[in-house]
C-alpha cells in the first residue's frame, strides 16, 4: 500500500548518469539495474538495499529482496521493466511490510539514468507554456480584427497570411471587390429591415397634445391678462424740455388757381 509522496525529495531532474564501460563488461538486465543504479549520484548508500549487502558479505547468505519488506527505513525497488530499452526504479520509505512511502522516481532509459520529474513539476511547466501559448495567439488574432457599422466585426488578415478557413484563394481582386460592395449593400439592406421592425414593435411616444380652451378657462385667462396690466408700472413723466417745448401746428397749404 502506498501512503503518499514526500514534496521535499531534493531535484535532480538536470542530471544524467551513464557509464559506457560498466554496461559493455557486465550489462543491463532487471538482476542487474539496481547494482548499476548505485553507481550514480541518485543513490543513497545509507539504504536498507546498502545494510543488506553488507550483511550478506558478512553472512555469505543469497541476497533475497523479500527480506527489505522486514526492514523499515529506505529502500530501493524496481517497479517496472521493459526490457532492454526501460527500466523504473522506485525510492521509497517503508513503514511496515504493507505501508509505504513514495519518495521520488528514477528511469534507466537505455543505459542512461534520470530522475523523473514529480507529477505538480509537470503539470505547472505544460499550464504555463500553454497560457503563454493561448495568449500569443489571442494578441494576434485581436491584432487583425476591426469593427464597422455596416459589417460589425470582421478580419483583416494581411496578403501574405492565410485566413482559417479561408476559400478565396483563386478569386480575383476585380470579383472579391465587388463581393465586398454587394455584401456591404446586403448588410445595409438587412440593417435597415431590422430598423423597420423594432420601430414597429416599439413605436416612440406620441407628442404631447394641448387641452383645449374652454370658457370658465377663458375668462381665467382673460382676468389675469387684467391683473398683469394693473400691475404694470406707470409710465415716466415727462422731461423738462418736452414740457416747455413750443406747440406749433402745421396747416396744409392751399393751391389758389388762378383763371386764365
Amino acid at each position: 500500500m502506498q501512503a503518499g509522496v514526500a514534496r521535499h525529495e531534493t531535484e535532480l531532474t538536470g542530471i544524467c548518469f551513464k557509464d559506457p564501460m560498466w554496461l559493455a563488461q557486465v550489462g543491463l538486465n532487471a538482476h542487474t539495474v539496481l547494482d548499476y543504479f548505485a553507481l550514480s549520484q541518485f543513490y543513497d548508500n545509507t539504504c536498507n538495499n546498502e545494510l543488506l549487502k553488507m550483511q550478506i558479505k558478512v553472512t555469505g547468505l543469497p541476497f533475497d529482496f523479500n527480506r527489505l519488506a522486514e526492514m523499515v527505513g529506505l529502500e530501493y525497488v524496481v517497479c517496472h521493466v521493459q526490457e532492454p530499452v526501460l527500466y523504473v526504479i522506485r525510492k521509497q520509505w517503508r513503514e511496515s511490510p504493507t505501508l509505504v512511502t513514495a519518495r521520488a522516481s528514477y528511469y534507466v532509459l537505455e543505459g542512461s539514468i534520470y530522475q523523473a520529474p514529480s507529477l505538480h513539476a509537470v503539470l505547472s511547466a505544460r499550464l504555463v507554456q500553454s497560457a503563454y501559448n493561448i495568449a500569443l495567439s489571442f494578441k494576434e488574432v485581436a491584432s487583425h480584427a476591426q469593427f464597422s457599422v455596416v459589417d460589425g466585426y470582421t478580419w483583416n488578415w494581411p496578403s501574405s497570411d492565410k485566413a482559417p478557413g479561408s476559400t478565396n484563394e483563386g478569386v480575383k481582386p476585380s470579383t472579391q471587390t465587388a463581393k465586398t460592395l454587394r455584401d456591404q449593400r446586403n448588410d445595409a439592406q438587412k440593417m435597415e429591415r431590422t430598423l423597420t421592425t423594432v420601430i414597429a414593435k416599439f413605436p416612440p411616444p406620441p407628442p404631447p397634445q394641448t387641452a383645449p380652451i374652454l370658457e370658465g378657462d377663458m375668462s381665467s385667462t382673460t382676468t389675469a391678462i387684467k391683473a398683469s396690466e394693473q400691475q404694470q408700472p406707470p409710465p415716466p413723466p415727462p422731461s423738462a424740455t418736452q414740457q416747455h417745448a413750443p406747440h406749433t401746428e402745421k396747416h396744409p397749404t392751399k393751391k389758389v388757381k388762378l383763371g386764365t
